[in-house]
């Protein structure tokens, strides 16, 4: 059970994943005594023509397993910008999908990959998966009932009080939160059906 959070709702999925896989961020500290070319517009008046080159990193162990660890970062912060976004009221319920929808997101990205080739079609896959697997951790920390991050809150109140929970009301406990987990999976399950049939969801 998981949730994936849509941006930009006018973007298919695959072009998402390509602006996740193919963006570059440049870092630069000062433009102290840095000069730009300027060009005469149509208007009469200097513009500044920008430009820039990508240098490529070097294909090794060290360089294969930093850019994999930043990934692996960037996508943990894309998952919880989204959860915390998706509870202030910054994205609605149309931007959540469960696991019918990411069938649809997997379809969808494989489609417009193979129009590439094999390769970009698996690469898109792959990323989805890693993504869904981040996802998965993220959300199972959550100190919410029958999540490992409500058993965390349990074992850290039990720390605390130096007394152990009734057994008994640590079941009620996570019971009740299975429970509502089972629901909310129903609701976006529903909400999933209902936007591949109409095109639009329940929000």
């Amino acid at each position: 059970f998981f949730f994936f959070f849509f941006f930009f709702k006018q973007k298919t999925a695959y072009e998402m994943l390509r602006s996740l896989v193919g963006s570059e961020m440049c870092i630069r500290d000062s433009l102290k005594d840095i000069e730009f070319t300027t060009i005469a517009g149509e208007n009469g008046k200097n513009q500044l023509q920008l430009d820039f080159k990508v240098q490529g990193i070097e294909k090794n162990f060290g360089t294969l397993f930093t850019q994999s660890i930043n990934s692996t970062v960037s996508l943990v912060r894309m998952v919880w910008g989204s959860l915390t976004g998706l509870i202030m009221g910054r994205f609605g319920f149309n931007d959540v999908a469960g696991p019918i929808g990411m069938a649809s997101v997997i379809s969808q990205s494989a489609a417009m990959g193979l129009q590439v080739n094999f390769m970009q079609a698996l690469n898109n896959i792959l990323y989805i998966m890693a993504l869904i697997t981040v996802n998965l951790g993220v959300f199972n920390l959550i100190p919410f009932p029958a999540l490992d991050g409500g058993r965390f809150v349990l074992l850290l109140i039990e720390l605390v009080s130096k007394r152990k929970i009734p057994e008994k009301y640590e079941n009620i406990i996570n019971t009740a939160g299975f429970v509502l987990l089972i629901l909310l999976m129903v609701v976006v399950s529903a909400n999933d059906i209902v936007r591949l049939i109409s095109g639009k969801g329940f929000g």
